[in-house]
């Protein structure tokens, strides 16, 4: 078995990294159990790959069905509330079977299947089905690949539920749902997991395995792995197998090249060199696959710039760092709806630049922005939604538009 289904949360209280979750999921949990409110019909769990949406989907499905619930009245008071958690035995038969995915009452379906239009039509069908749990909870990852066809089957299912059935959507790709179905869902919006709960994880995992290691690993482990709980466990059991869980290790399998990348990515704004600037951007996308990454690290490559300044070995003066770095911001927070896997984030944050540092581009600002407009628009397709609009950032409610990243000073 391997590491990431080994140590699988199977409790909220194994969640980690999202507080938040725990708080609002287990309080709504604890009110469902004592007959205050009704389960919702529909939840939508969104967030990136590796956070625990799929985990936390079946502990709720281990929960509706759990025969033999079990209560921590030991935790502290959270957000102002005092909140008693409960969780699944773990070792009833039902707990059992949705864990080592065997439970009838519980069915999980791949949003990316060919055959998911018949599956959603059927859902009527089959929830009426005899089985063994209180609750049928259907699983359906990676909702947003579902076509048009299968989101309107699912609609009608959310709209007219059949009693004790709860549906569970798991999505990466939030603007990618139809506003139809997030409206008939109560969402829990999973965050990235921060390097301090995955190294705090990991090195409760290699003192459990009595894996001998490196504490100078764990942190390199776990920003290579990004965000992701998953792909850190993977790491750590490639090097587990090799029996040499170093930092020296970790740096010669998996060097960090987004540093040079960057580096190299700032200095052809400079010198609006078009074809270069694409080639850069192209053999990094090759190796990254991730454009949001990418921009990341041209942002910490900004910041680097600014501390060399002002121990007398900065390159660019302060007051361009600093409109660079505030175009890297508006354009995360304008594009937000774009795809990490498609590069064309990366090159608009190149344009931008090179207007900063020496104006107007070679390719227009007006052919540009047509692009990113009809990169996003095609991105947005399922959604049914309008024209291109700034999202606001959660922490300070600022937006930037297309319209202002791309005008003239």
């Amino acid at each position: 078995m391997t590491l990431a289904l080994k140590y699988r949360p199977r409790t909220l209280d194994d969640l980690v990294g999202q507080p938040h979750i725990t708080l609002v999921l287990g309080e709504m949990l604890r009110r469902w159990q004592a007959d205050e409110i009704e389960m919702p019909t529909g939840l939508l769990l969104t967030g990136p790959r590796g956070c625990g949406k799929t985990s936390a989907a079946r502990i709720i499905a281990a929960y509706l069905n759990c025969t033999e619930l079990g209560f921590l009245p030991d935790l502290p008071e959270r957000a102002g509330c005092a909140i008693v958690l409960s969780r699944p035995c773990g070792i009833c038969p039902s707990c059992k079977a949705v864990h080592n995915f065997s439970s009838d009452a519980v069915m999980e379906i791949d949003g990316a299947t060919s055959g998911l239009v018949d599956d959603m039509r059927g859902l009527g069908r089959t929830a009426r089905l005899t089985h063994s749990g209180r609750y049928r909870v259907f699983i359906i990852d990676e909702i947003h690949a579902a076509s048009k066809e299968a989101f309107s089957a699912l609609l009608k299912q959310l709209e007219e539920p059949p009693p004790n059935v709860v549906y569970i959507l798991v999505t990466t790709d939030y603007q990618a749902v139809p506003h139809t179905i997030k409206s008939r869902c109560l969402v829990f919006q999973f965050s990235a997991l921060s390097d301090e709960a995955i190294v705090n994880r990991l090195s409760h995992i290699v003192k459990e395995e009595k894996v001998k290691h490196s504490m100078l690993a764990m942190p390199l482990i776990a920003h290579r792995a990004h965000g992701s709980m998953r792909d850190a466990l993977m790491l750590l059991e490639q090097l587990a197998v090799l029996n040499d869980v170093t930092a020296d290790r970790v740096q010669e399998l998996w060097p960090n090249e987004l540093p040079t990348f960057a580096d190299a990515f700032i200095e052809t704004t400079q010198l609006e060199d078009v074809e270069r600037a694409m080639g850069v951007i192209r053999e990094a996308f090759l190796v990254h696959h991730d454009a949001i990454l990418m921009v990341d690290a041209v942002s910490e490559s900004l910041k680097t710039m600014a501390i060399d300044y002002m121990n007398g070995k900065g390159k660019l003066p302060p007051r361009l760092i600093q409109k660079l770095m505030e175009r890297t911001w508006e354009l995360r927070i304008s594009l937000r709806g774009a795809s990490p896997a498609d590069p064309i984030l990366i090159e608009t944050l190149w344009f931008l630049f090179a207007k900063e540092v020496g104006g107007t581009p070679v390719y227009g600002k007006a052919t540009l922005r047509s692009v990113v407009e009809d990169t996003i628009l095609e991105q947005k397709q399922t959604t049914g939604g309008g024209p291109v609009k700034a999202q606001p950032d959660s922490t300070t409610g600022n937006s930037a538009t297309l319209d202002e990243l791309f005008e003239e000073e």
